[in-house]
């Protein structure tokens, strides 16, 4: 058999009807059947969505209204949603979705016809094509993904094109160039996918007709300038808009990871197929269900699952394989070891990426094997034929599997638990109130309120008080202030065991959401996932006094007391104060006094505008036995949008457990 360097097969040759429109219609009714049967919406498909619906209405592409942080990844995973609204009339959230789930489902297709183009490059026999194409329309996480609001449809598409491009030869460097750009507008990793590409090309040659290596780096050289040319609008447009280039989603997702150290790394990368079995391990997660970790799919499918992705990450070792085997293979083994070393968890919606390299893999090893003179004299067809029927039909029922567990999913954790929770808080909170949480998407959009979430993706707030106080959730409770905390009851334990604070000292609990029997009685497979978002309890800051007064209202823990224009309180309490709608300034003064050890004095001031709450910052005052004023914070106001603008003063004496004697002077409006 001829080496790798000799291997020479003919270009992408012009589309087989029956092959590629098969190959596209099969593929768009796997995804469409998916889609309407089990009706998912993933939970980050409404991060981005709230920038998106914000857009079109005119308030800026960002979370929080006046508030210019780029809490999304993907720019075409918010831009098309936004289209896809406006183009709907702009009132319908089912009809944004829709006209995004068809668009993504038109991308995998194409994705799928270009897997058949591939393979008829490479001289793929009937029994290759089937494993790439209906491989691809078969992998559960793929197809989800895909309809579930996230940009993998799309993602894929590109990745395949940048392949199919390579393919081609340099004559055709436009095409790269194209794929690149769409990779780098998918995600901000998409030169990931880019470099291994390259490499596995240079390492194994593309497949395509020879041509010297120096012309495929200039054509290189050309695409990185067209992949420039299209991408550098959104990256300076970002960095005007948002005064970075960088997602703060990217941000929020830093210093989760233990430190890379060297060793470390080459560690990983050395024995990556090899530990596909590991939980921290990537690679063996790739053919399996998302969050399959979490129980509830039995011991013989995780471990197949593993084996097989193992195998197919070792296949660019053996030289008998052609080109086009080892290069697909080079490139998985390659996008995995970027998932296990960098994001701090396989998060399932990375793995999709991953998928159709693995496919032409595999069926790149079905067609050596058939075209090897043992197997032809033989008559052992079945020696290859066989495992390729068990693996369709092994993929097939793990697709209808997951779409059994994801129906109950949608309908028993999404819209009957976390839409619930955010629309209860739309419907009990006050205007400017906050909320802690972890799970972002649905709470976050339908309550529409300002969110601390953790690891901070829409909060900025959460990532300067993980770095001022560390991950420890009674300290970032402690320092944030949120009204309200969703929390799962294992979270809720947790906090409420640290001392010396308890989180019911200052928190009740005012409704609990528990999908558990519901779940249980489900009969699904992978019940592990949807057990752990079952219970989610709503908790609320505990101002018990609330009191008011011509022009003020204050809520705080232990009583207020206003004797000549000025407040008399102890522990933390909340101010409103309306704004004059001429002011343009206010000033604040406080005064206070401790005998006990703590952090000191949190002072915090926004202004609420209507559905805007603009925050002013805040400022510390260390603590102090003597009385201490605090003059001269004067705050600039925004101009109003709402005849009813309100100020808001927080006041919390920090890590303090006695009474803290404050005082706060009526503020002064300008």
């Amino acid at each position: 058999m001829p080496s790798p360097d000799e291997v020479t097969v003919s270009k992408p040759g012009r589309l087989i009807p029956g092959l590629t429109t098969g190959a596209a219609l099969f593929t768009a009714l796997v995804a469409g059947w998916f889609a309407l049967h089990t009706q998912h919406v993933w939970e980050d498909y409404y991060i981005t969505y709230r920038s998106s619906r914000n857009l079109v209405e005119g308030n800026g592409l960002v979370y929080n209204i006046c508030e210019r942080v780029h809490t999304f990844t993907s720019p075409l995973g918010v831009l098309l949603p936004a289209a896809s609204l406006w183009l709907t009339g702009g009132e319908s959230d089912q009809a944004a979705l829709w006209g995004f789930r068809m668009l993504s489902i038109a991308a995998l297709a194409g994705a799928a016809v270009l897997l058949v183009l591939i393979g008829q490059s490479w001289k793929w026999g009937p029994v290759a094509l089937a494993v790439a194409t209906f491989g691809l329309a078969l992998d559960a996480k793929t197809v989800d993904f895909t309809i579930n609001g996230m940009e993998t449809g799309i993602y894929v598409l590109f990745l395949v094109y940048a392949l199919w491009a390579h393919l081609k030869g340099a004559a055709h460097w436009w095409h790269l160039g194209l794929a690149w750009a769409g990779l780098m507008w998918t995600r901000p990793d998409g030169f990931v996918p880019m470099l291994a590409m390259a490499a596995g090309v240079l390492a194994f040659g593309s497949g395509a007709e020879r041509e010297p290596r120096w012309v495929s780096l200039l054509a290189w050289l050309k695409a990185g300038a067209l992949t420039t040319l299209l991408y550098l609008p959104w990256f300076l447009g970002a960095w005007w808009y948002y005064r970075t280039p960088v997602p703060h989603t990217i941000t929020a997702k830093g210093g989760m990871s233990p430190p890379l150290t060297p060793g470390g790394v080459v560690l990983d990368l050395v024995t990556l197929p090899f530990a596909a079995f590991g939980v921290d391990n990537s690679l063996g997660r790739t053919f399996l269900p998302a969050y399959a970790d979490m129980g509830g799919w039995g011991e013989v499918l995780p471990t197949v699952g593993a084996a097989i992705a193992g195998g197919v990450g070792l296949l660019w070792l053996w030289p008998r394989l052609s080109a086009g085997t080892r290069l697909a293979s080079f490139v998985f083994l390659g996008l995995h070891a970027y998932l296990t070393v960098f994001p701090y968890y396989p998060f399932p919606w990375y793995l999709p990426a991953s998928v159709p390299f693995a496919l032409l893999a595999m069926g790149g090893l079905v067609n050596d094997m058939e075209r090897w003179r043992s197997f032809q004299e033989s008559a052992s067809r079945w020696v290859t034929l066989a495992p390729v029927v068990l693996l369709l039909a092994g993929s097939a029922s793990i697709t209808l599997r997951t779409a059994r567990q994801l129906r109950a999913q949608q309908q028993l954790i999404e819209t009957e638990g976390r839409r619930e929770i955010g629309s209860y808080l739309r419907n009990e909170s006050e205007a400017g109130d906050t909320v802690f949480l972890e799970p972002l998407g649905y709470i976050g959009y339908f309550s529409g309120l300002r969110t601390f979430d953790f690891p901070g993706m829409s909060s900025p707030e959460m990532v300067a008080a993980r770095t001022e106080v560390g991950r420890d959730g009674r300290r970032l409770i402690g320092y944030l202030r949120p009204d309200w905390l969703v929390l799962r009851p294992y979270q809720y334990e947790r906090l409420e065991a640290q001392s010396p604070w308890r989180l019911s000292d200052s928190y009740e609990l005012v409704r609990e959401w528990d999908r558990t029997a519901a779940v249980l009685n489900a009969g699904i497979d992978g019940v592990g996932y949807l057990l752990h978002d079952a219970v989610f309890r709503v908790f609320r800051r505990r101002l018990e006094v609330e009191q008011a007064g011509p022009g003020w209202q204050a809520r705080s823990d232990r009583g207020v007391e206003l004797n000549d224009g000025v407040f008399r309180f102890a522990g933390e309490a909340e101010f409103r104060f309306p704004v004059p709608t001429d002011a343009t300034m206010v000033s604040l003064i406080v005064s206070w006094r401790t005998q006990s050890e703590g952090d000191g004095l949190l002072l915090a001031a926004e202004v609420v505008d209507g559905t805007r709450i603009i925050p002013h910052g805040q400022t510390e005052l260390p603590p102090t036995s003597e009385e201490e004023e605090h003059r001269g914070w004067s705050l600039v106001l925004p101009p109003g949008q709402s005849v009813d603008r309100v100020l808001r003063v927080i006041v919390q004496s920090r890590d303090i457990p006695e009474p803290t004697d404050v005082t706060l002077v009526l503020p002064g409006f300008n």
